[in-house]
């Protein structure tokens, strides 16, 4: 829980928004995503992209962004990612953002929306990739995936280092996995003898997961 001074025009947007979020509920949808363990403290089940459209019609603005991210509901935690300025949001505040990524969804979706924007998306991948939490994790490597072309090659080699022969095996991170590792290949193509190597490890799994990895990245090496 994280307490804010007092605003009446920030609360009147808050408020405004969260009305709009319940004319465009989705109780079918939102009972669905609970069965298959998306939690959330709410859930409207509102589509993303009316999310989408739904922040075009606010103007960014982080006082606002932060106030939505620690209700702990699901349509103002994405909204929150919408209506962020990546130019303002810092270190500092990023670490503290994630300590509520706390769905796949979530941690899919600040990376595209936010942080891969960030200058720093490099640093707070390697940060976040050697978190205990593996949704933070799962975000730096969609983060790393999405910014791969930004990222240097001591940035991209500590990345694919991180990823443990268990990670491959884990069902959670299968398409993050594959995602950082395609694009890291795709924007460092000098880097594959590294990339050969890590998947070695995936090639040995028995893991059904891990095999996954491996056929999709081997597919794509023979392609290039």
């Amino acid at each position: 829980m994280k307490y804010f001074p007092v605003n009446q025009e920030i609360e009147m947007e808050i408020n405004s928004i969260k009305k709009e979020i319940r004319l465009l509920m989705n109780g079918i949808c939102a009972e669905q995503m609970q069965q298959y363990g998306v939690n959330y403290g709410q859930n409207f089940g509102v589509s993303w992209i009316k999310l989408r459209d739904l922040a075009r019609r606010h103007e960014r603005n982080y006082d606002i962004a932060e106030r939505l991210w620690y209700m702990d509901i699901r349509e103002t935690k994405l909204l929150a990612t919408l209506l962020v300025p990546p130019e303002k949001f810092t270190p500092a505040q990023a670490d503290e953002w994630k300590e509520g990524i706390c769905t796949m969804e979530l941690a899919e979706i600040i990376s595209m929306t936010l942080l891969c924007k960030l200058p720093y998306a490099g640093t707070l991948s390697i940060q976040w990739i050697n978190s205990g939490e593996p949704w933070v994790r799962l975000s730096a490597m969609h983060t790393a995936a999405r910014a791969a072309a930004r990222l240097s090659d001591d940035e991209c080699l500590t990345l694919i280092h991180a990823i443990t022969p268990d990670d491959y095996g884990e069902a959670k991170y299968n398409h993050g996995i594959r995602a950082m590792l395609e694009y890291i290949l795709l924007t460092h193509k000098h880097l594959l003898p590294q990339i050969q190597q890590a998947l070695a490890t995936a090639e040995t799994s028995g893991n059904g997961y891990a095999q996954t990895v491996h056929r999709h990245m081997k597919d794509l090496i023979d392609m290039l």
